[in-house]
């Protein structure tokens, strides 16, 4: 026989605490609210103000790619990277950062928490 562990005061206390650790999670996380390619290079712009900038020739999976399809970027409803529909091309964020920033270096970045705060003594 199963057993109440808890009342129902508690589980909507405990529901409330799971969501507004959501909504930190996400604030932390990077998306794009905006992408778009001009003069063969793709900008895209972050939910926290960042904007990224690079040629497109980095990203080996729309290159050689022509104007009219590069021009055809969308940003899913997700933010999580950028899509060419024409061309049924999805990169990640984390894909642009390590084309624009290096291999390692992307994955560092990508693996981090955007703020850092230090506690001073």
């Amino acid at each position: 026989m199963a057993t109440e562990t808890g009342s129902a005061g508690d589980l909507t206390a405990q529901i409330e605490q799971a969501r507004r650790a959501g909504r930190r999670a996400k604030q932390r996380e990077l998306r794009a609210v905006r992408a778009e390619v001009v003069d063969g290079h793709l900008h895209v712009w972050l939910h926290n103000g960042v904007s990224i900038s690079l040629p497109v020739t980095l990203l080996g999976e729309v290159d050689g790619a022509g104007p009219a399809a590069l021009a055809q970027v969308e940003v899913p409803p997700s933010g999580y990277g950028v899509h060419w529909p024409r061309l049924d091309v999805h990169v990640a964020l984390s894909g642009i950062l390590e084309a624009a920033l290096g291999d390692a270096l992307g994955e560092q970045w990508a693996s981090r928490p955007l703020v850092r705060r230090e506690r001073r003594g």
